[in-house]
């Protein structure tokens, strides 16, 4: 067994095993040490500039203050003494003409030319007004186009996100065949849509390298496992509702069917880069519409104080690559780095959730699609405390702060699922629907994470293979995965999204070593996956948005009594992941 070949046409994004020569993989390590080495300056310099205009508007404004203040003077000064002399004036004998000449023999001011002098003073002091305004926004719109660059939004209406992905490995299947690779495992963009205050949108176009063989480029392009990369549409839906404000909402498009823990990204339903064996064979990505819920709706209340939370910083990689680059003579710039902003205030999300729905399931099980035999429901329940002690108190605890959810998922047919739906297509027409249930729990506790799952059909599987084999299965798969955060501090919000971390999986499949179907008249096996998986991974943030992991897994396939061959598989993976 290929692994990376395997998922390649099970998962839109090619699978993950690696390893590369030893040439390879010191002049990848020699390219990512000088991408880490120079890191890039333009964000502090930006920030540098933005500084210096700000001190400079700032200094200009006070200086525009500081004259209006004597022209405002200025001008009472000249309004109460116009007021002095007509107060005076009836006690006061007329003066001769020959003694309208003051001491330095200049006439005093006639009422026409403090008129003049007044207008003057008025438009300066306008024009004052006018320049300082001005400024004002100037200052205003930096501050504003900053905030914006600082996140994701485009405007008020958009936001833009993603992720790249480069995986480079060496594998070995289970006929003992060695196999090096270097993938683009990931490319896409995350487009986030608020049309209004109920409506929410969400389109994600991601890289297809076109070797999916129910979509193939070619029959002689898939046959040579070559492909025309294409960009998709991966996941795009529409959401109408706010669970914060409301308890129900609608959601509608292409998706993820909630069974299990896929979340439809590797990179998020676990903190290993290649997928357990429960995600392998048992994630669903189709067209839906659904009704959901979470209850109850969380109570308006006073956010608390921000807190500035220290980022947690990489422990291995980053220091070595920093020194090094000290070493040959780099020096950052003297640029002092921004300060730490507070914490973005997070709601409470509802404890209780769930949805109800229907899915397009495939043709080819029931003919005709039909609402009644592509259902999908799922209920769980969500809570996390800290204990009754503030995060201060709690640097140095095991357990708190602690989050858990658990979840209870239903799918009317399990040979839905992408894996399954591809692997069994010739024999789909007679296994029909077969339910499945998935229960499954994400936890967090201290620096730890824990994921659990166990997903299976509730009825076997009966057809017969291409050799007229009858066969019956009952497909199933469960896994458990431990993960540690070094550097941990109890702001941490998901164990593994910062600084450095580790993670031990364990993954296990029931009925699923395959039929044997006839391709072109030769007996070929299909729809098998690993009898268990085991999965270490070791990853580093080395810069923000950058990380580097490194993965060893270890692949057993089903005995030769229950139709696999006996062997085992392994695989060296290093990923270099961006996100943006």
């Amino acid at each position: 067994m290929n692994p990376i070949a395997n998922l390649r046409d099970t998962d839109r994004r090619p699978t993950r095993r690696s390893g590369t020569p030893a040439v390879r993989k010191v002049a990848l390590l020699g390219l990512l040490s000088c991408a880490v080495c120079f890191p890039l300056t333009a964000a502090a310099d930006d920030i540098s500039d933005m500084k210096e205009t700000l001190k400079q508007l700032q200094e200009q404004n006070q200086t525009l203050l500081r004259r209006i203040s004597a022209l405002e003077a200025e001008q009472a000064a000249q309004r109460q003494a116009r007021q002095r002399p007509a107060q005076a004036a009836p006690a006061q004998p007329p003066a001769a003409p020959a003694q309208k000449q003051d001491q330095a023999g200049a006439a005093p001011p006639t009422p026409s030319d403090r008129a003049a002098t007044n207008e003057e003073l008025d438009r300066r002091v306008r024009e004052l007004e006018i320049t300082k305004a001005a400024q004002e926004d100037a200052t205003r719109s930096i501050i504003k186009t900053a905030v914006a660059k600082s996140g994701p939004r485009i405007n008020e209406f958009l936001s833009l996100s993603g992720a790249l992905e480069v995986i480079a490995g060496r594998t070995q299947d289970f006929s003992g065949v060695v196999a090096n690779n270097i993938l683009l495992n990931t490319a896409e963009l995350d487009f986030d849509i608020k049309a209004g205050e109920w409506i929410f949108g969400s389109l994600i176009l991601g890289f297809d390298p076109g070797l999916n063989p129910l979509f193939p480029t070619s029959q002689a392009g898939t046959t040579a496992g070559l492909g025309i990369d294409r960009i998709t549409v991966d996941r795009a839906t529409v959401t109408v509702g706010d669970p914060l404000r409301f308890p129900l909402f609608v959601r509608g498009g292409r998706d993820v069917i909630p069974f299990g823990t896929s979340t439809g990204f590797t990179r998020t339903s676990g903190l290993s880069i290649e997928s357990p064996l429960t995600i392998q064979a048992f994630e669903t990505r189709t067209n839906l519409v659904q009704i959901g819920f979470e209850f109850p709706t969380p109570a308006l209340t006073r956010p608390p104080p921000p807190v500035v939370a220290p980022p947690v910083q990489p422990l291995v990689l980053g220091p070595l690559v920093n020194q090094f680059a000290h070493w040959l003579g780099y020096q950052p710039s003297p640029t002092r780095p921004p300060p730490l902003g507070p914490l973005p205030y997070l709601v409470e999300p509802a404890p209780f959730y769930g949805s109800v729905g229907f899915y397009q399931g495939s043709d080819l099980i029931t003919g005709q699609f039909d609402f009644t035999n592509n259902v999908t429901a799922s209920l769980g329940y969500r809570a996390r405390g800290h204990c009754g002690r503030p995060y201060s108190e709690l640097t140095d605890s095991l357990i708190c702060p602690w989050a858990f959810d658990v979840s209870v998922d239903f799918a009317s047919s399990i040979f839905a699922s992408n894996f399954l739906r591809q692997s069994y297509a010739s024999f789909l027409n007679q296994i029909g629907n077969i339910p499945a249930l998935a229960a499954n729990l994400r936890g967090s506790f201290g620096p730890f994470s824990l994921i659990a799952e166990y997903n299976t059909a509730l009825t076997s599987a009966g057809f017969t293979d291409g050799l007229g084999n009858s066969k019956t299965m009952l497909p199933s798969a469960w896994q458990v995965s431990l993960g540690y955060q070094f550097g941990w501090n109890p702001w941490v919000e998901k164990i593994g999204d910062q600084g450095t971390f580790v993670s031990v999986g364990y993954s296990q499949s029931q009925s699923l070593a395959g039929a044997t179907q006839l391709i072109s008249s030769v007996p070929t096996r299909v729809g098998f996956v690993p009898k268990s998986r085991l999965l270490l991974t070791a990853g580093e943030w080395v810069l923000e948005g950058l990380k580097l992991s490194l993965e060893g897994s270890i692949d057993w396939d089903y005995p030769i009594s229950e139709g696999g061959t006996g062997g085992t598989g392994w695989g060296l993976l290093m990923a270099l992941t961006f996100t943006f």
